[in-house]
């Protein structure tokens, strides 16, 4: 894990997943909310095309109760459609639960390329997604993650 100052990181890795931090809410969802959320947010910002993966069903690195793996399917410019891969997940240990871009490296040569959804690569999407916690569920931007 990426060391930035004695008590932060600049991102967490699991394997050959990257995970980035974003927003946190100083409550620790379950599961079961988490995945309740986000299938409200998919609902409610209806004009984005947004993929929920079922548990379990993203990678290795990724499988168990801690979190839910949403992808947003973009199409660019040049006309090439990327997933664009995002999660909510709960940290038991720190008592909260934070929304995080992340990547997994050798998931870009899938039939579908996967990117991070980040507010580089997908600004106007990324904001919508970014607005929608911070009013709904009043997440705050976080630039690292508490190192335990």
């Amino acid at each position: 894990m990426a060391q930035v100052a004695q008590n932060t990181m600049k991102y967490w890795k699991r394997g050959k997943t990257i995970i980035r931090p974003h927003l946190e809410i100083g409550d620790l969802w379950s599961y079961d909310l988490i995945e309740l959320y986000v299938k409200q947010m998919k609902q409610d910002l209806s004009n984005l095309n947004i993929n929920i993966y079922e548990k379990n069903s993203y990678c290795y690195e990724l499988n168990g109760s801690w979190n839910v793996v949403i992808g947003f399917l973009i199409r660019r410019e040049d006309g090439t459609l990327i997933e664009y891969t995002y999660m909510v997940r709960r940290d038991h240990l720190l008592h909260k639960t934070y929304f995080c871009p992340f990547y997994v490296e050798g998931h870009g040569y899938c039939r579908i390329p996967k990117m991070e959804f980040t507010l580089k690569d997908t600004p106007q999407e990324f904001k919508i997604v970014e607005d929608y916690f911070k009013e709904k569920y009043n997440a705050t931007e976080i630039s690292t993650f508490p190192a335990l």
